[in-house]
């Protein structure tokens, strides 16, 4: 990084040095390299660095980070092209591109943190600064939240703590719900915010499928205003709402009513009433007959808005024990090549040596590379030559599936919702087990850890002919699995395919 001061003292400020007078800043921002979208990022976060560490009034400061909003809204957008789509664990430059913006969008809130604290400190609180400050600190902090989300990492430590100290402030000056920006795309007020990000983390994220988290945050910023806040649990009438503790580093939480203490430090999230709009629209939708005033479910989907009720509306518990392992498992993803794997029709052969038996349970077993072995299939004009089996690291079991870690850099594969067989290396028994990726969570250091239910003992791949009540544009036959019925589980056999292959009522 550039010595600042020295540079300071050759009366050539460097190009990253912010000046310290919002005139200056503005004529520093409009001069920064719009056409050099690298240079700008450079300047712009080590620019805010340095700010960030210089001694500055809460008033110059608030003005100065105004400077800068319209250039680092350019930056963002220009670093948010480079993580859409993306496999996981995310490619080593994207993983780069997510941990600078993630930064800047930091240094972003804690200009306005610092001089909403200052303001605090100093016992020079002048409300309307004070508003702008807290307001624009949890709007980038709300970002970086829903950034975190998106590609399943881990929130930053102390980033609830500081949510929930901005919150209690606005709170403690009565300016939680004054209204600060009147433009319909953004937050109105601190609340707005402050409800928008507890909504985020209450969707249970790391369990939502590649791109579901996008259509809750469009959702969340237009149905917010349902959520109330309250400071005790007078107004609940349900046995179980959401509670808030101020001086936590973590979100909201279910529990009974009946536990809930009065506290200046508490606060009472009810939901209800976005429980009821969510249970209503996935009533009228399955009845084929959307009102108008569902205008803002579109494309919404109603298997997501279930899931959403179900999440809005259960405690958290784990079903079953769970054992410590440290093991290594083969895994393969995707239902075309789980269907592969376990299908006695197919006979697969290592590539490297189709003659050799014993090299294929080798490979499959102990030998597979870091980024997987390949498998061939032994099956005439196939699309699809070869199967990936990839070894993943086992971190706990249960009867109820594993947890499962992807250490190396490159892509995994693995997708929330997605088929996957596994089987134990070392195992003699060649049968893989098939379940499916419940939830996704990317810990720097760990690795990619995915949590794995399974779906039966046993599977039977099979084979849809046809659909014979309807025409459809996709190609039979088409393989699939079906699940057998388990005693007060599944009363009835299931099938899984391809999605949107079916509908209810098919003949197939």
């Amino acid at each position: 990084m550039i010595n600042i001061k020295n540079n300071m003292s050759a009366n050539k400020l460097p190009p990253e040095y912010i000046p310290r007078s919002a005139g200056k800043a503005r004529t520093w921002a409009a001069e920064l390299p719009i056409t050099n979208l690298g240079e700008t990022t450079r300047c712009l976060y080590m620019g805010l660095v340095d700010f960030n560490q210089s001694r500055v009034s809460p008033s110059n400061r608030i003005d100065i980070a105004d400077t800068l909003r319209a250039p680092a809204k350019i930056v963002l957008k220009n670093l948010q092209r480079h993580l859409s789509h993306r496999a996981f664990p995310l490619p080593k430059k994207s993983q780069r591109i997510f941990e600078l913006k993630q930064s800047l969008l930091l240094e972003l809130a804690g200009a306005y943190q610092l001089a909403a604290i200052d303001m605090l400190t100093t016992s020079s609180i002048i409300k309307k600064p004070l508003l702008k400050a807290i307001y624009s600190a949890m709007d980038y902090m709300a970002q970086v939240l829903l950034q975190s989300f998106m590609v399943y990492a881990k929130t930053r430590d102390t980033l609830w703590h500081d949510m929930h100290h901005l919150y209690l402030l606005a709170c403690e000056n009565k300016l939680e719900n004054i209204v600060v920006v009147q433009d319909k795309k953004q937050f109105s007020t601190i609340s707005d915010i402050y409800k928008y990000v507890n909504l985020l983390a209450l969707a249970n994220p790391y369990s939502l499928r590649q791109g579901e988290i996008e259509k809750l945050d469009q959702l969340f910023r237009v149905i917010f205003p349902l959520v109330k806040i309250h400071l005790n649990a007078d107004h609940i009438k349900t046995e179980l709402t959401y509670i808030i503790h101020l001086n936590s580093d973590t979100h909201a939480a279910l529990v009974p009513v009946s536990d809930i203490l009065n506290s200046p430090t508490i606060r009472v999230l009810d939901l209800s009433s976005l429980i009821q709009k969510l249970d209503k629209y996935i009533s009228t939708i399955e009845d084929q007959d959307t009102p108008s005033d569902y205008y803002f479910f579109t494309d919404f989907g109603i298997s997501l808005a279930k899931r959403l009720v179900f999440h809005f509306t259960r405690v958290r518990n784990r079903g079953f024990n769970r054992y410590v392992k440290n093991e290594e498992i083969s895994v393969v993803t995707g239902l075309v090549d789980v269907v592969t794997v376990i299908n006695d029709s197919y006979k697969v052969e290592v590539t490297s040596d189709p003659d050799d038996d014993d090299y294929i349970f080798a490979a499959l077993n102990y030998d597979v590379a870091p980024n997987g072995s390949r498998i061939e299939k032994n099956v005439p004009d196939s699309d699809e030559s070869t199967v990936l089996v990839q070894t993943w690291h086992i971190e706990n079991s249960s009867v109820g599936g594993y947890g499962i870690c992807w250490r190396e850099n490159l892509p995994s594969g693995a997708r929330v919702g997605e088929i996957i067989a596994l089987k134990a290396q070392g195992d003699n028994d060649d049968t893989w087990q098939v379940g499916t990726i419940r939830w996704l969570e990317f810990v720097k250091g760990d690795g990619l850890c995915a949590g794995v239910e399974f779906l039966a003992p046993h599977i039977i791949p099979v084979e849809a002919i046809q659909i014979i009540n309807r025409n459809v544009p996709q190609t039979f036959p088409m393989s699939g699995l079906m699940l057998p019925p388990i005693d007060g589980i599944r009363p009835e056999p299931e099938l899984v395919f391809k999605a949107q292959t079916f509908k209810s009522g098919d003949h197939i």
